[in-house]
């Protein structure tokens, strides 16, 4: 009932659009037919680039009464906002639509190479413009000196000095460094728990049969069961302890890592293999001293890459009786109505990650020096 009461409420802006992209299209190809062979795709972009343009500047002047409606009817074409307040998650399709082909066409304009190299300064710049250009919008949005005045209001968006100012309260009224410190341990362990079991598991899965047959509802429970919903038979297992967070991030770090450790080792050559053993390995030494050492550096990598998945539930781990923990900050914060404070968090888990994954990055160029780029 809700498609077709979409369809009825979309029907004379389904009608504009189908009329504009036949026409659209028949005049790009009507252009692209007069253009050079070697200007085709570039003008053609361009024109494609301005014809999406004009497709929203007529639908908001065939909405707002400068243009006369009489093909479609007089209530028959909604205005842009009628639509996307009525239907909220059309106005969130268009706009990832609207990112993709804007994306699409950026990358066509800038006629970026497949797989092309790029120096480290290019990329530390392109890095510090996405930055900067993030900080300008949040800026932007949330600059005015009163509330009506601004575009997003606190509760919605606070601004940079607002997230700022955050920073002291809660170091000195809810013990952030406290907290952060509860959340990494909790992190750590549960992360470190999880690599003792999956790793070798995963090794041992990859290599005999036997194993992996034995073990195999294991890895289905981590591609189909959702990792929430062992929130609350941790809770039925361990009660409300710090056991409970601790295994609830095992089990999440589990699953995501028992299958990447699996594939890495079941990618090994066996023409490592066949070596081995015509040099008189035996079994354990096939698996010590061939299958693991030549996955280990990959698998370093995606442990590097499941720790991040750790902090990416430590929110959900301390969603029930915390009573420290950067999630149970944000709980705390939600409920007063600090925006400010949430982001404020957020901001230090991001930190917090970053640091980490640097270690990560550090150590396996350590370990794995083979591993590097010439």
């Amino acid at each position: 009932m809700a498609a077709i009461k979409l369809l009825t409420a979309m029907r004379g802006f389904l009608i504009f659009s189908v009329l504009y992209v036949g026409a659209a299209v028949a005049a790009v190809m009507m252009a692209r037919r007069r253009m050079l062979p070697e200007k085709r795709e570039k003008l053609s972009d361009w024109i494609s680039l301005g014809l999406a343009a004009l497709f929203f500047v007529l639908w908001s002047s065939l909405t707002g009464g400068l243009i006369p409606t009489r093909l479609l009817g007089p209530s028959a074409l909604q205005s842009p906002a009628e639509l996307f307040s009525e239907w909220p998650l059309l106005r969130f399709l268009v706009f990832v639509l609207v990112f993709v082909l804007l994306l699409t066409l950026l990358v066509r304009l800038a006629r970026l190479r497949v797989r092309d190299e790029l120096s480290s300064s290019h990329a530390a710049g392109l890095t510090v413009g996405f930055i900067v250009l993030m900080l300008a919008g949040w800026w932007f949005a949330t600059s005015g000196a009163t509330i009506e005045g601004r575009l997003l209001p606190p509760l919605i968006l606070p601004s940079p000095s607002e997230v700022l100012q955050a920073f002291p309260k809660l170091h000195f009224a809810q013990g952030l460094v406290r907290s952060a410190l509860t959340s990494w341990m909790r992190v750590t362990a549960g992360f470190a728990l999880a690599a003792l079991v999956a790793v070798p598991l995963g090794v041992y899965m990859a290599t005999f049969r036997g194993v992996a047959a034995f073990f195999r509802p294991l890895a289905l429970v981590g591609a189909y069961v959702p990792i929430v919903v062992f929130i609350p038979l941790t809770l039925a297992w361990f009660g409300l302890t710090e056991t409970q967070k601790v295994g609830f991030l095992f089990i999440g770090c589990f699953v995501a890592l028992l299958p990447l450790v699996i594939k890495e080792i079941a990618d090994v050559p066996a023409a490592y293999l066949d070596v081995a053993v015509t040099k008189g390995a035996s079994q354990w030494q096939l698996v010590r001293q061939v299958l693991f050492p030549v996955a280990q550096a990959s698998i370093w990598g995606h442990l590097r890459g499941v720790y991040g998945v750790g902090w990416g539930w430590i929110i959900l781990a301390e969603v029930v009786n915390a009573q420290s923990g950067l999630g149970y900050l944000i709980q705390i914060s939600e409920r007063r109505g600090h925006t400010y404070a949430i982001f404020a968090v957020i901001i230090v888990i991001v930190v917090i990650a970053i640091i980490c994954d640097q270690i990560w990055k550090l150590g396996g160029r350590l370990l794995f020096p083979y591993t590097r780029k010439a």
